[in-house]
């Protein structure tokens, strides 16, 4: 029997197309997603090779023995992992180079990973505009929802045990009024060290959404967030907040976003 023709069915690789066999809401169909290239952007980084992908950088700050993010050796199933160095507050971030994300296209990411002490540490999981340095946090207050680092627009899940609450925060903030105050929703998850740990981020133009590990217990939503036409693009930073070294390890992840129409 001959193969299926891809060409031969309207609007192949398409939600249409997906749909019109698994319904439009259907957790099929949410799980196929990705394969839905004539609507999404998706690409997936499983960090199984011996150098990081060009589309990133890892970017590490000046402190005593800080390292890059850089291929972990003898990992299953491939990682990354990084040094924060000794200095306090001193850290390292992974950036996504293009900065090519709208949230009127609703982009959004899953990280997997995990540090090895989670006392005295800052974690930073964000979409946002460029920050001056992704080898530092933008939230630099967490309890009172305060964004800096040259960032104007994004959504952050951030936790910093300097702070008094000290598990993870959803922090969103935006240009334009009301969303140039920041707000944020506390989900109350921590981390167990030396274990991976699973985000999904989902960012709407003035909005953004996270659960933790899938589970809704750690799961909540912002009502503020980047404008619409702000290009953003994914940020990972973790900072030691001591003079203990932090060995961040990061798994996978995986982007997406809808494509400009």
């Amino acid at each position: 029997m001959a193969l299926p023709i891809i060409g031969r069915y309207r609007k192949p690789q398409s939600v249409q197309q997906l749909t019109r066999s698994s319904g439009w809401g259907s957790e099929l169909t949410a799980f196929l997603l990705p394969y839905a290239r004539g609507n999404y952007f998706y690409k997936e980084y499983d960090f199984c090779e011996d150098t990081i992908s060009s589309d990133w950088t890892a970017a590490n700050s000046a402190g005593t023995s800080a390292a890059a993010f850089a291929f972990s050796t003898g990992t299953i199933g491939g990682a990354i992992i990084g040094d924060t160095g000794t200095t306090d507050n001193g850290g390292q971030g992974l950036i996504f180079d293009n900065v090519m994300f709208d949230a009127t296209y609703n982009p959004g990411m899953h990280v997997r990973m995990q540090v090895d002490v989670v006392t005295d540490v800052a974690i930073e999981i964000a979409f946002s505009d460029p920050p001056t340095a992704a080898s530092t946090i933008s939230v630099t207050d967490v309890d009172t929802p305060t964004v800096a680092n040259g960032c104007t627009d994004g959504i952050f899940l951030t936790m910093d045990t300097d702070q008094t609450i000290k598990t993870f925060r959803l922090v969103g903030i935006g240009t334009t009024a009301p969303s140039s105050t920041a707000t944020a929703k506390t989900l109350g998850f921590t981390p167990t060290a030396g274990k991976y740990f699973d985000v999904v981020l989902q960012v709407w133009a003035g909005k953004g959404y996270a659960i933790i590990n899938g589970n809704p217990v750690y799961a909540g939503s912002v009502v503020t967030g980047p404008d619409a036409a702000v290009m953003m693009q994914p940020v990972i930073t973790v900072i030691t907040r001591n003079t203990t070294a932090k060995f961040p390890k990061i798994d996978l992840i995986r982007l997406w976003s809808g494509r400009e129409a």
